[in-house]
């Protein structure tokens, strides 16, 4: 049996760790084909992607901006390119909404005015944590993915960003007790990440 050549086989360790580096990266950037995403729920996955389509909307000025789109199969296209990775996360899903097609109108779905809808602190109230935090992460793609947008991320922790938003909106058992409650159901959640310090919107 021939002995084994120690040095040698720990250059060659070392050089295919170099390798599957070098492979991960593309065009001299770090790519992460999955960050998350898989983890989500599909209610979660619809919630991240209208954190993304509102700063998007503040973004482009389109208040109507993504708003036929079938959602679902934004969402497949979304989850079809995110296993192949190579492109920065927020890229993917810009991509897979241009890319849906559009959805067949509902005659019976309610119908909200304004870029952001019916994302409001009512509708945060109603979510679990982790669901929040899904929001505030598909808000971070976008603006980590269009570097001249006008919306800019202050505090990049997610988490964080989730625990001042509930601070804010006063989400708390005796919340009936505080008049800052009743008087934050009806503001944004976007609109509340830059009042909370979390974005920055560019002048």
């Amino acid at each position: 049996m021939r002995p084994i050549n120690k040095p040698l086989a720990l250059r060659r360790s070392v050089s295919s760790i170099v390798l599957l580096l070098l492979a991960l990266q593309v065009g001299g950037r770090q790519v992460s084909p999955d960050p998350g995403w898989s983890a989500y729920s599909l209610e979660q996955k619809k919630v991240s992607v209208a954190g993304f389509v509102h700063c998007y909307r503040t973004n482009s000025s389109k208040d109507d901006a993504f708003a036929q789109v079938d959602d679902s199969a934004a969402i497949r296209l979304i989850d079809h390119t995110a296993r192949a990775g190579g492109e920065p996360f927020g890229v993917v899903i810009l991509n897979g909404l241009r890319n849906a097609p559009t959805a067949k109108p509902d005659s019976h779905a309610e119908h909200w005015k304004g870029p952001y809808g019916f994302a409001a602190g009512l509708w945060w109230r109603g979510l679990d944590n982790t669901t929040r935090e899904a929001y505030v992460q598909g808000v971070f793609w976008c603006a980590a993915s269009q570097q001249n947008g006008v919306v800019k991320i202050k505090d990049g922790s997610v988490q964080t960003a989730v625990g001042r938003l509930n601070d804010w909106y006063v989400i708390q058992d005796d919340d009936w007790k505080d008049p800052r409650s009743n008087a934050r159901v009806d503001i944004p959640v976007f609109v509340a990440m830059e009042r909370t310090n979390i974005l920055n919107f560019k002048k």
